[in-house]
């Protein structure tokens, strides 16, 4: 919840300056992940280990969009924007396998 909030008064108040926009997502994403690091609010492990999961995807992804945003080379756009895929992908993944172990 904490992050929808900051995300959208990031988006609405600071239009002008996309730096700050990622600098925000990803203090506030490093905060969550410490947050849950140091706290381990669920009682299983798995679902911690899941949330961790995610959350470093979202920091990942957000710290790879720094360079998307900059570099004016087509070829490295594609090599970017496929490792984003793909690392989304790999977390997507993760989760559907997570969710099928569950309802067994």
């Amino acid at each position: 919840m904490l992050r929808r909030l900051v995300l959208a008064a990031t988006v609405i108040l600071l239009q002008k300056y996309p730096f700050a926009q990622l600098s925000i997502m990803i203090y506030t994403s490093i905060f969550l992940l410490a947050y849950q690091l140091h706290t381990n609010p669920y009682e299983f492990k798995r679902f911690t280990f899941f949330e961790i999961l995610n959350e470093t995807t979202i920091l990942l992804l957000t710290i790879l969009l720094i360079p998307v945003s900059w570099t004016k080379d087509g070829d490295q756009r594609h090599f970017l924007g496929i490792l984003l895929i793909g690392v989304m992908m790999v977390a997507v993944g993760l989760n559907v396998v997570n969710f099928v172990v569950s309802l067994l």
